[in-house]
């Protein structure tokens, strides 16, 4: 079979060398888009990241394609629908960066509870024993949106810095409740109440746009949000409203609503929502706002991880055993 590799670095390829050498590979180190996938169209096996806008159009170039195995959790950008009604299987890899994310998260926090930007950037000037007032974190309220692996590793963490936990889930119970020392509550009711909000829900119809222009007003004044889930999740107008109004001391966002095309924008090659992506930008010289590159799952453990499990994907198609499957 050939299988071909995108957003692949030559310390990665390595990583594959454990597959059968009958098999043909191909590496490449961009993304996957509607160009280059008109050079690999006798592709039986396709293995992207979250990058890769895998649509209808671009899976209908690709006749001969089985199996996709994406390298992230989240599979919002794969045309599921499509490879359905091709019978196209697709895997994913759960739980891989469940401490990186809930540690980044934290780190985002106390970002800007401490300040501590600002700080370095006093520092830097020369000066010292002056610069910017934070805040504790211990004995706030903390509101976690979705209580699955990394939710429940952000809870632990917050207990651990004193903070009550609000949790608002599909799937609330009193076991749970109870074995994770929380309090599960509606959206509204944690909006409300939560000194923090942080989200962790994966991206679907039903949490698109979860925070909105129509709930975002219900946060606690002088709160902090969150997300280091998806960006879609939360309405990019809704995080600028709630900033103006200063509702929100700040915000800290691994992710942003449309990144694709605000890569898209920034190479030159297409220019993408502009109202979605000005806002973003605004978001960046905003001092009130910490934002970082989509990289909360970046650890090294957390990327040895990506790649065992997805050679053991792929291995397990190849042995005509799916394991880890999305469809």
């Amino acid at each position: 079979m050939i299988i071909s590799f995108f957003d692949i670095t030559e310390d990665e390829r390595i990583k594959f060398a454990s597959l059968p050498a009958e098999h043909t590979f191909v590496f490449h180190r961009q993304s996957l888009t509607i160009q280059n996938a008109a050079t690999i169209k006798e592709t039986d096996i396709l293995y992207i990241r979250s990058f890769s806008q895998v649509t209808a159009d671009i899976l209908s170039c690709l006749p001969k394609l089985k199996y996709i195995a994406t390298r992230s959790t989240g599979f919002d950008n794969i045309d599921i629908d499509y490879c359905k009604q091709r019978g196209i299987v697709v895997s994913n890899v759960p739980s891989y960066a469940t401490n990186a994310v809930a540690e980044h998260t934290f780190g985002l926090l106390l970002s800007l509870t401490h300040n501590i930007a600002s700080c370095v950037q006093v520092s830097r000037t020369g000066q010292y024993l002056v610069g910017p007032q934070g805040f504790d974190i211990f004995g706030k309220t903390i509101g976690i949106v979705g209580l699955g692996n990394i939710g429940v590793r952000v809870a632990e963490i917050a207990k651990g810095f004193g903070m009550r936990v609000l949790v608002n889930s599909k799937h609330p119970s009193s076991k749970r409740a109870k074995m994770h020392g929380v309090k599960f509550i509606n959206l509204s009711t944690l909006l409300k109440e939560s000194d923090i909000v942080t989200i962790h829900v994966p991206l679907t119809d039903e949490t698109h746009h979860m925070l909105n222009m129509g709930n975002i007003s219900f946060l606690k004044k002088g709160s902090i949000l969150l997300n280091t889930s998806r960006g879609e999740i939360i309405e990019t107008q809704a995080i600028h409203w709630a900033l103006q109004h200063e509702i929100l001391y700040g915000a800290g966002l691994d992710v942003l609503e449309n990144e694709q095309g605000l890569k898209e924008y920034n190479s030159g090659s297409k220019r993408g929502p502009l109202d979605i992506t000005s806002l973003n930008y605004k978001f960046m010289v905003d001092k009130r706002v910490m934002i970082t590159p989509h990289n909360a799952y970046h650890t090294k453990e957390a990327l040895d991880t990506i790649l065992r499990i997805s050679c053991e994907n792929i291995m397990a198609f190849l042995e005509g055993n799916p394991i880890n499957r999305v469809i």
